[in-house]
């Protein structure tokens, strides 16, 4: 069993959880997330994101959320910068806010990479 903290800590690849803006509590309140991994829900199309929402001022205190992709927006942030924000109650972040660096519409995994890695890309289309 992992700890508590291995969300927060690099893999063996060297990749890192990513930082995303989710849709909670509801659809117009944006909630910083950490995306942990994608799962198959066993549905057509199914994949859904699991994605840890910290709590303010501990992040470790947070909340462990199955979303639709579609919930999700990338953010450029990484680790540090969330983590910071939500520990600051929002007063500490980078300049700018958690925006979206010119990507829109629901993110989706890196074809052919290893769902744990989380990563990212622009949707297509």
């Amino acid at each position: 069993m992992e700890d508590a903290t291995s969300v927060f800590r690099k893999r063996a690849d060297g990749s890192r959880a990513r930082v995303v803006l989710v849709r909670w509590p509801r659809p117009d309140v944006q909630s910083v997330g950490i995306l942990v991994r994608h799962i198959e829900d066993g549905t057509e199309g199914g994949r859904k994101a699991v994605v840890y929402l910290p709590n303010s001022p501990n992040p470790l205190a947070g909340m462990l959320r199955i979303v639709d992709l579609d919930q999700l927006a990338p953010t450029d942030w990484n680790l540090n910068d969330a983590l910071a924000f939500t520990i600051s109650r929002g007063a500490t972040s980078p300049s700018g806010g958690p925006g979206h660096a010119g990507r829109t519409g629901s993110p989706e995994p890196r074809a052919g990479t290893d769902a744990g890695a989380c990563t990212l890309d622009r949707p297509r289309g």
